[in-house]
């Protein structure tokens, strides 16, 4: 039925943002279905309107089990992820998310759904915004190179973890993206990647959320900037972001600037982002499906979000990064 699609986020990990994440997904959609798809070091995140599941679980079936037989770490160099398990975890963990997904989603019966990076506010309803959606295959954010956002029929997961396991057994297709990678050292061969090649040879319908429909867009992430006014300050005196204004009805906004027209933001991905600017946008959520029109006037007298780092949260960063300092220094000296 329209409205039943559930929000589904999955992470591993205890990061500090995720129960921001999710607080304000259940603040902005009481009425939904909000799932983590987590590990051990998260699941106290769950209750209180939140579903929690295994991820361990739901790794199995004959799909996931010729992607890790298939499977191979392609990457730049430059490329070097060192937390939790490094580059060849986190590589292969983007990919087997999705069959992961795939596999909660039949054994829930689940037809439709939303899904964001777990560092993204939800700020509105998105029961209200299916019906703009309903047409396409799939959504994607990330500069339309992942799939993303709402997918109105769960077959496609299917095709896309089918097509990531024929991309793996493809390998002139692996030799071009090796060699891309050898002008591009500091990346990885990626869902994002294969999610692009799918698109493209298997001519997905896809809507991209990040550019602006009926006044309003999902954020691709905060820190890109480009077509949008771009705050006076700099988060952490380093961090560009888009200039947001916050409407104490319950929305943010900001300026679009190749149409020249003020656009309601419904999601915000803060990657890279402290969680102090988590705190300070959670209480512009709101569950309302009330539009919040407005106009020039009304949004130049908005104030724009605050992006001072508070003195308690300097003081936290200088602590660790003296610890972490500290560390090399030991680590230096043992070899």
């Amino acid at each position: 039925m329209p409205g039943d699609a559930p929000i589904i986020f999955i992470h591993y990990g205890n990061a500090s943002y995720l129960r921001y994440t999710l607080d304000t997904a259940r603040r902005s959609n009481p009425g939904k279905r909000i799932i983590l798809l987590g590990d051990e070091s998260n699941k106290h995140l769950a209750g209180r309107g939140v579903e929690y599941h295994a991820i361990d679980t739901f790794a199995r079936g004959p799909l996931i089990e010729t992607f890790d037989r298939v499977f191979q770490l392609i990457k730049g160099e430059g490329h070097n992820y060192r937390k939790l398990g490094g580059s060849d975890f986190w590589t292969r963990f983007v990919f087997r998310r999705w069959f992961v997904i795939r596999e909660f989603l039949e054994s829930q019966g689940i037809t439709s759904f939303w899904t964001f990076d777990s560092d993204t506010l939800i700020l509105a309803p998105l029961a209200d915004r299916e019906a703009r959606f309903a047409s396409f295959d799939c959504t994607e954010q990330c500069r339309a190179e992942c799939l993303n956002g709402f997918v109105p029929d769960t077959a496609i997961v299917t095709r896309y973890v089918e097509k990531i396991n024929e991309l793996f057994q493809r390998p002139d297709y692996l030799a071009e993206q090796a060699a891309l990678l050898k002008r591009h050292q500091s990346l990885a061969f990626t869902e994002m990647n294969a999610y692009v090649t799918f698109r493209n040879e298997e001519k997905i319908n896809s809507c991209y959320l990040a550019q602006p429909l009926e006044e309003e867009a999902f954020d691709d992430a905060l820190c890109f900037t480009e077509n949008y006014a771009i705050h006076p300050n700099k988060v952490k005196e380093r961090m560009e972001i888009k200039d947001l204004h916050l409407d104490p009805r319950g929305a943010i906004f900001v300026k679009h600037l190749p149409t020249d027209t003020v656009i309601r933001f419904i999601t915000l991905n803060l990657s890279w982002m402290p969680d102090y600017i988590f705190e300070r946008l959670i209480p512009f959520a709101s569950a309302s499906a009330q539009p919040y029109p407005i106009n020039p006037e009304q949004f130049a007298s908005l104030p724009r979000l605050e992006v001072s780092e508070p003195l308690s949260s300097r003081a936290r960063r200088w602590a660790e990064l003296a610890v972490y300092r500290a560390k090399q220094l030991v680590y230096r000296r043992q070899k």
